[in-house]
């Protein structure tokens, strides 16, 4: 997990528990090897026209290429459909056949083995061999660079000029060797300026400012959490932060803000779930995925709360608290909701009914990604 700043330009603003979006690049030799195999210079300007009002393009009306295929174009994802059907329109005959191979639904294992292990821009040198669209064909095809979302991990209370991100690397295909694309773009040394936008989610303040926060987070769903905490007044009810996530030793500006908003009462109780404290010592291979390993965390986070149940309970007991969670789909939002319907049967003495309709005058909050 990295830890970022970002300086927001002049009339940018944002509110506690906001996103921001990030549109990447693509990496520079990546682009050129692209550049050469379609055998495109790179300072060639073009002119945009689009056929379809209706798409949502971030794309320039004027763009050299080498722009177009570093921002506009994804060249680090998997190659889809449209770009495979691109290139059949301009293929010779040995081309024809391995790309007609590629878009039957029924592939045989050669071909869904090279799929799963290629991005658009290995698909695109090695296919351009067998012929090269035009360029409007695959910039109408290609798939185009997305914006990535993360939690802002700051309060505007605190700084509005600027925020603080906490981005986990993220690391996919075959033996995990690619890396994720915005992950990757941001780790870039020479990095100064970045394209950005302020986005809502769906995450709000309690409706009273007293209200006691029950928050449960895993890996950088930490990042609304410290948002909120650091928007807390000292008029603010009291939060309680449950955290999962591998182990401290690779987390440490993560407990170094933790700990300072602990220090200085923003936050009153913290609970550690920790899935693999000697992850640090393993071998990257042997780990998995990145939502492989914070699925692994999810038995620890219910696991810890069962022993702090009682602890819990001092802060749910209050009719007005709220309840967050920020971290990875699946089952556990819905297994949080019942340790919390149980936690007020047992505890509060209720029956299933009556704990139901408790918690239903709760304000629950649920952001997965």
């Amino acid at each position: 997990m990295n830890f970022y700043q970002i300086k927001l330009p002049k009339g940018v603003s944002y509110a506690t528990g906001d996103l921001i979006q990030i549109l990447p690049e693509n990496p520079s030799e990546i682009v050129e090897e692209t550049l050469k195999a379609l055998k495109l210079e790179g300072n060639q300007v073009y002119t945009l026209i689009s056929n379809d009002s209706t798409v949502e393009t971030y794309v320039p009306e004027k763009i050299t290429a080498r722009q177009l295929f570093t921002q506009y174009l994804d060249l680090c994802g998997p190659p889809n459909r449209s770009i495979l059907r691109a290139f059949l329109e301009a293929a010779d005959q040995e081309g024809t056949s391995r790309l007609t191979k590629m878009l039957e639904v029924d592939q045989d294992e050669e071909v869904r083995t090279y799929l799963s292990d290629v991005n658009t821009s290995e698909f695109i040198c090695e296919f351009s061999k067998y012929g090269i669209p035009n360029i409007d064909l695959i910039m109408s095809c290609c798939p185009h660079t997305k914006p990535r979302s993360y939690f802002i991990a700051s309060s505007p209370m605190r700084n509005q000029n600027m925020v603080n991100l906490f981005v986990t690397k993220r690391k996919f295909g075959k033996n995990y060797k690619r890396k994720g694309l915005c992950t990757h773009y941001l780790e870039n040394e020479d990095l100064k300026k970045i394209p950005i936008r302020i986005v809502q989610s769906s995450f709000e303040l309690p409706e009273s400012r007293h209200a006691p926060i029950v928050m449960v987070a895993i890996g950088c769903g930490i990042a609304p959490m410290l948002s909120i905490i650091q928007n807390k007044g000292s008029q603010n009810g009291p939060i309680i932060l449950v955290y999962g996530s591998t182990s401290p030793k690779v987390h440490s500006k993560l407990m170094d803000e933790i700990s300072k908003e602990k220090e200085n009462g923003s936050l009153a109780d913290v609970i550690y779930a920790w899935s693999d404290e000697d992850i640090i010592n393993k071998e990257a291979s042997s780990l998995g995925s990145s939502p492989e390993i914070e699925n692994k965390t999810e038995d620890k986070i219910l696991e810890v709360m069962k022993e702090n149940k009682t602890l819990l309970w001092n802060y749910w007991s209050d009719p007005s608290a709220a309840f967050y969670y920020s971290g990875i789909p699946g089952p556990l939002p819905g297994k949080l909701k019942e340790f919390l319907l149980q936690l007020t049967i047992e505890e509060g003495f209720l029956s299933i009914e009556e704990a139901m309709a408790t918690n239903n005058r709760h304000q629950v909050f649920v952001e997965v990604f």
